[in-house]
């Protein structure tokens, strides 16, 4: 794969998740139904931050977001225990939007670099910032699933109501 299939493939599932966001309200972004761990807005919090740490602790870059954001969105986190107020839907789709100009400029020719560490997932090592990449994608395309799973349920529960 060329660095161009990289950025294209980068591209286009941001692209798709960002689409995810399209006549989403405040209000829906925080509805938790029954049954799910966590929320909309929570959903592309946690692709921001995931691919954020994949890249700072792996690639050994500075982070491009504020340390708070990591404390709302990471693994093991939710939003029943949020203390302070999380960013606004146009706030997190400026911020995805940069990050992955961000990756698409800044890691373009690095997809065969080797990581400062391996990262390893079920068995598998991946060595390399093109592979984090890789799994990254995969990584945002569940969550992806999250977020059109919790939206039919919040849609569904709207109706209802």
């Amino acid at each position: 794969m060329n660095h161009e299939q990289w950025l294209g493939q980068i591209r286009l599932v941001r692209t798709i998740t960002m689409k995810a966001m399209d006549g989403l309200t405040e209000e829906m972004a925080d509805i938790q139904p029954p049954g799910f761990s966590n929320t909309i807005r929570w959903q592309f919090g946690h692709i921001l931050t995931v691919q954020e740490t994949i890249f700072t602790h792996f690639a050994g870059e500075a982070s491009q977001l504020d340390e708070s954001i990591f404390q709302l969105f990471s693994n093991g986190t939710t939003p029943s225990n949020w203390t302070s107020p999380p960013p606004t839907l146009p706030e997190l789709r400026d911020l995805l939007e940069g990050q992955s100009q961000h990756l698409c400029t800044h890691y373009a020719n690095r997809m065969d670099e080797l990581a400062l560490k391996p990262f390893k997932r079920l068995g598998y090592q991946m060595n390399t910032i093109g592979e984090m990449l890789l799994f990254s994608l995969h990584h945002e395309g569940i969550h992806h699933g999250c977020i059109m799973s919790l939206r039919k349920a919040v849609e569904h529960n709207m109706k209802q109501a």
